[in-house]
């Protein structure tokens, strides 16, 4: 678990130190103009030589997306047989990490519908016909034209941040494993669109962080109501047992009736035993026949 001093940081405090250091980085970057420079790196004014490339264009950006779909299929006969990294896990734990997983899968594309920044394909300087934008700027609640920030495809390898929450505690050695995979298969899938010219390197780098962002407060909210659950359960197994109810019947008796059942019988039946009384007093007094 990572230390500060000599103290023992909760999971919840590493993972906001670590978004916060991400922040910085990412806002410095930007501040910097690094995108830019680095984009130059693998593009020219005749655009991208990498961007219909067969090993880019094919295997590294089709393949990317069959094998997220898998591990999503892996993930979904998990919930029911847990094998592999999942069987360290509850079947709750299971199914709240794969909704996690699917948010981030469906948020990247949503926030990119309404970005309005150009990829660098699309730019004069790479040979394309639109003006570099920030993506700090050209927001807008209606679907863009163009819309290239964050990276979609990026995206497919980051959105398994919670696989890695997920194991942090039963299993923290498979919890670094995946975290490591989910962060090379992110990069890879992000290098890809990079050399593409599909994406500015922070456009990866802003993925990686709102994907980390989204499964680290969703996590952390699912292990708060967990834990208020059982501190809720434990409480009431400790709570004193109430006494149990007075029963009507006792053994070798009939049912006994509230007080104020036995005095509206009493109330109901003297009408009946004055007329019995009065019946007997009239029989007795009649002469024989």
């Amino acid at each position: 678990m990572p230390t500060l001093g000599s103290r023992r940081l909760a999971p919840s405090h590493a993972l906001a130190l670590i978004l916060a250091a991400a922040l910085a980085a990412l806002l410095a970057w930007d501040a910097l103009g690094l995108d830019a420079i680095t984009t130059a790196w693998v593009g020219d004014d005749l655009g991208f030589i990498w961007q219909h490339h067969w090993l880019a264009a094919g295997v590294l950006h089709q393949g990317g997306r069959a094998a997220s779909g898998l591990v999503l299929l892996l993930w979904l006969v998990a919930l029911r047989w847990p094998f592999g990294p999942w069987r360290y896990t509850t079947a709750a734990d299971r199914a709240v990490g794969l909704w996690l997983s699917l948010l981030c899968l469906l948020a990247m594309p949503l926030i990119k519908a309404h970005s309005g920044v150009p990829c660098p394909w699309d730019l004069m300087r790479f040979g394309g016909m639109y003006l570099d934008v920030s993506h700090w700027r050209g927001w807008s609640w209606q679907a863009q034209s163009v819309g290239c920030f964050p990276s979609g495809h990026a995206a497919a390898g980051f959105a398994f941040w919670p696989l890695a929450l997920m194991l942090y505690r039963p299993a923290p050695r498979a919890a670094r494993w995946v975290a490591f995979g989910v962060l090379a298969a992110g990069g890879l899938l992000g290098a890809t669109q990079w050399v593409r010219g599909a994406h500015h390197l922070s456009h990866v780098g802003w993925t990686a962080w709102l994907c980390l962002a989204l499964a680290g407060s969703g996590w952390w909210v699912w292990c708060a109501c967990r834990a208020r659950a059982g501190r809720v359960a434990h409480a009431l197994s400790q709570a004193p047992k109430r006494a149990p109810r007075p029963s009507l019947t006792t053994p070798n008796q009939s049912p006994r009736l509230p007080a104020y059942a036995l005095q509206t019988r009493r109330r109901l039946a003297w009408p009946l035993r004055q007329y019995g009384r009065a019946l007997a007093s009239a029989r007795l007094r009649a002469p024989p026949g």
